[in-house]
């Protein structure tokens, strides 16, 4: 490449002129204003063309911002007396004190809704609360407002409210009059309630740009792009690590940095508490068995999609985690670096300390696993669940039936589980 030529800094090509951003001021000032989202430092340079479209864009949106100044020029204020115009609010304030002080303190309220029959000085505030009255249901008997505390059923939202002020003490803003009608939740505004049910009708119009992952709210899709551009403001002030939104830096806090007996949600069945609802949620289903995730391979059923994707990975001989230090190879990246921080000293994964919890009733044996207590239980019973299928020994352990089978049948499959 000749040496005259030098390459643009925005369209990456090579030409003989450019121009550097700090030899005119007026360049940095442009690109600072049309595109915030760059860091412009003093060194770029830019070539004719990226200039001239520079200038393009930057009086394109100097055009807009003069024509919404204009716009808010041309706004009046109006006297709800004589209906008499100005430009400017301070004028229009001297000339109510022509008026006389008993209209000034009590203006008309001539304006009158028609469907919860508030009345207004302006047609302009009618119109804003109009706006905001279309959106609460109609008092119909199908879409009235209950009292959360007590039951009683009212025609008005506002009604429920005053209700549970006078009636049962509660603060103005924490009461929750709107219901939803697939589910028992319950919503402060109907904003809220109309959020709430595009979740039920699961429509995701929302799509990203960057991965093509479909939401349902504008909102849900703006916090998961932050995980695209992975900017990480948001640092927790007790420890070094820093987030992508807000919420999970709030989830975080819960999580690590909050005693366990301040967690909100507790099991009612074993006292256990959790930070989140969501793993509160999943919790409560291991009670009741609720496991709607089958496996397509085993006849096993799981809790959770991440249960069931990290059970079907159990299925595979496949360990893609393998340590370039020793032989060692995992399916799991958890285990995986685990592994080099405890072994190799390389990583600041947090190796676990394993305790032995599980005690047997009959004898002094202690058990890091539930299941390895239930496979040494056999010894007390006499259990012997495993059968071999060509002498018909029986064996208390899984285990004990391979090396039986690979030793006396030279098989390492000779296995069969005898049912009683």
């Amino acid at each position: 490449m000749d040496n005259l030529f030098v390459k643009c800094s925005v369209c990456l090509n090579f030409v003989a002129k450019v121009v550097t951003l700090h030899n005119d001021e007026s360049f940095v000032t442009k690109l600072r204003s049309v595109v915030p989202e760059v860091e412009w430092l003093d060194y770029y340079h830019i070539c004719g063309g990226c200039k001239s479209d520079l200038d393009t864009a930057y009086e394109f949106r100097s055009r807009c911002i003069r024509l919404n100044l204009e716009q808010k020029r041309e706004q009046y204020f109006e006297c709800y007396h004589c209906n008499s115009r100005y430009g400017d609010k301070g004028v229009l304030v001297e000339h109510m004190k022509c008026h006389s002080v008993e209209s000034l303190e009590s203006p008309p309220k001539q304006f009158k809704c028609d469907d919860c029959n508030k009345s207004y000085t302006t047609q302009k505030i009618l119109k804003v609360h109009l706006k905001k009255c279309k959106v609460r249901d109609p008092p119909t008997r199908k879409n009235r407002f209950s009292c959360e505390v007590c039951d009683l059923v009212l025609n008005y939202a506002k009604d429920v409210v005053e209700h549970c002020v006078e009636e049962h003490s509660m603060e103005r803003k924490l009461v929750k009059p709107y219901t939803c009608t697939e589910c028992p939740m319950r919503f402060s505004s109907s904003a809220n309630l109309i959020q709430h049910r595009k979740y039920h009708e699961g429509s995701r119009n929302h799509i990203c740009s960057f991965c093509g992952k479909g939401y349902i709210t504008k909102s849900d899709l703006t916090v998961h792009e932050y995980i695209h551009f992975n900017r990480r403001n948001y640092k927790c002030e007790f420890c070094d690590k820093a987030f992508n939104t807000n919420k999970n830096l709030r989830s975080h806090m819960l999580v690590v940095h909050t005693d366990p007996t301040l967690w909100k949600y507790e099991c009612d069945v074993c006292t256990r508490r959790f930070p989140l609802k969501s793993g509160f949620e999943q919790h409560m289903k291991r009670h009741t068995g609720d496991k709607k995730f089958g496996c397509h391979i085993c006849d096993k059923t799981f809790v959770s999609r991440s249960e069931l994707q990290k059970h079907v990975g159990s299925h595979s001989m496949v360990n893609p985690f393998k340590c370039t230090h020793c032989e060692k190879a995992y399916k799991e990246k958890r285990f995986f670096e685990i592994h080099l921080a405890k072994h190799h000293g390389i990583g600041n994964a947090k190796i676990p300390i394993r305790v032995k919890k599980f005690a047997c009733h009959v004898c002094p044996n202690t058990f890091f696993d539930k299941h390895k207590l239930h496979r040494h239980l056999r010894v007390h019973s006499g259990d012997k669940p495993f059968g071999c299928q060509d002498c018909g020994k029986k064996f208390s352990d899984k285990y004990y039936l391979k090396q039986h089978a690979k030793n006396m049948h030279n098989s390492g499959q000779n296995e069969e589980i005898v049912s009683k």
